[in-house]
């Protein structure tokens, strides 16, 4: 069996080369004149996830746009995913503040323009995107909002032009760049005073809004990371690890271990009421006991 820090350093090493294949960030795309190409079904890649829970919504960001889906109540039901407005480009980051969606990625095959969208906005509908800062400059892998309430989110990215970590204290106009540490994804605390990262040698903190990180002794490796938004009464991290875990935290530094999720998750999410929901490229798992069980709640 491969132990757990060489399984991480894998999954790391892999990520590296996956993003070290895009597509140049200041390089201008050569695109035919040529329609907007229909939504199929059919999901080559799943990136980040959302879930809302005050509005009964899933937001899906993937290789070919952001797809929604409706929470099914009856605990049966399973919904299908459908595209959230029109743009199709590669959504390899995205979080939700409050009732703001923020992307980054690649732009979808008709736009014109950097191959870097930097930060994106749009309100929950998605039917019009607007460049907040960082076009041509930054691809955030991973996007993680914290604080105590939407107006006073912190954000951090991992930025995969330069290898490092950034936090914007302003809502994603102004960008601090940060330590360059490779990391595969990140979390804040419940109050946004400690940034925690994924990286192969496992899990970092920064205490300093990631100028600098230090090792969580005796945490697991893990991989993915999520946290609650910032609208949620009671806080939870959870994180899943090159097992296929799920551990959980109250703040990042002392985590215990629930049990394995039903999936190889691409993705994971909680909500403001402590839900927890991972996704690969097929489907969407929905947890509310804290990762005990779990049922299918949206097919891709």
């Amino acid at each position: 069996m491969i132990a757990p820090k060489s399984a991480l350093a894998a999954v790391v090493t892999a990520l590296t080369l996956f993003i070290a294949g895009c597509t140049a960030p200041n390089a201008e795309r050569n695109r035919e004149e040529a329609p907007a190409p229909e939504f199929q079904a059919g999901v080559s890649h799943v990136h980040a996830i959302d879930l809302d829970e005050m509005t009964g919504f899933v937001h899906i960001a993937t290789h070919e746009g952001i797809l929604l889906a409706g929470m099914p109540h009856d605990g049966e039901t399973v919904s299908e995913a459908n595209p959230l407005g029109d743009w199709r480009g590669d959504a390899m980051g995205l979080v939700r503040v409050g009732d703001r969606l923020l992307v980054s990625g690649h732009p979808g095959p008709t736009e014109e323009g950097p191959g870097a969208i930097g930060l994106r906005e749009s309100d929950l509908s998605g039917d019009e995107w607007t460049a907040i800062s960082l076009e041509g400059e930054a691809d955030f892998h991973s996007l993680a909002a914290g604080g105590t309430s939407p107006g006073m989110a912190m954000l951090a990215g991992v930025d995969s032009i330069s290898g490092r970590v950034m936090v914007s204290p302003d809502g994603g106009a102004g960008w601090q760049q940060g330590a360059a540490i490779a990391a595969a994804s990140v979390a804040w605390n419940a109050d946004a005073s400690a940034l925690l990262a994924t990286t192969s040698n496992g899990l970092v903190v920064s205490r300093d809004r990631g100028q600098s990180f230090e090792a969580v002794p005796d945490a697991p490796y893990l991989v993915l990371l999520a946290s609650s938004p910032t609208e949620s009464d009671t806080f939870t991290m959870v994180g899943i690890d090159v097992q296929g875990v799920l551990h959980r935290s109250s703040d990042g530094l002392t985590w215990e271990a629930v049990g394995a999720v039903p999936l190889e998750p691409a993705a994971i999410s909680v909500g403001a009421m402590g839900a927890i929901i991972v996704a690969d490229t097929t489907q969407v798992m929905h947890s509310v006991d804290g990762g005990t069980t779990w049922n299918l709640i949206v097919e891709l």
